[in-house]
């Protein structure tokens, strides 16, 4: 990706991340480490945006185990963000000593430019 390419990436894309997680008994673990996935090139390239559902386990150390996608919209972003999210939801990290089964959650890949620049 060139330098200017790279800059454009900076400025103008947008990772959100939809922080409703839950699990089957009810509580919400508490995060302690959890970044945006990077915006895949292609996508980026192609100005996509789409919506990944994620499910997974929260370990007694606090790790993110059995990630699993549960979907990826619009149909055409299949195939596109599935990586950069299991990438990125590896270094997620939650308190130790509170595991926590089927954690569901969205992160929405969006491009949108900023609002003040200075």
């Amino acid at each position: 990706m060139g330098m200017v390419m790279r800059l454009a990436h900076l400025l103008f894309s947008v990772v959100l991340l939809v922080f409703s997680l839950s699990s089957v008994a009810g509580v919400s673990p508490k995060a302690i480490e959890r970044a945006f996935p990077p915006y895949p090139a292609d996508a980026f390239a192609k100005r996509m945006r789409a919506d990944v559902k994620i499910k997974f386990d929260i370990d007694e150390k606090g790790q993110v185990i059995h990630p699993e996608i549960i979907s990826v919209t619009p149909d055409d972003a299949k195939g596109m963000f599935e990586s950069s999210v299991f990438y990125t939801i590896k270094k997620w990290r939650y308190e130790s000593g509170n595991p926590a089964k089927n954690i569901v959650t969205t992160i929405k890949f969006r491009m949108q430019p900023p609002t003040d620049i200075r």
